[in-house]
């Protein structure tokens, strides 16, 4: 799976990603940013 994520604040900066660590566990995580900010993030399974 492919993930772009772009840095935009929503209300007080809520964290949409936090507390996943269980995908760490069963899955590859690739993660390359950008000079632009975007952050693209790459899921392979394990």
């Amino acid at each position: 799976m492919h993930i772009a994520i772009v840095p935009i604040v929503l209300a007080r900066g809520e964290r949409l990603w936090g507390g996943l660590q269980e995908l760490e566990e069963r899955f590859n995580v690739e993660a390359v940013s950008s000079p632009s900010g975007v952050t693209h993030l790459t899921f392979t399974r394990r």
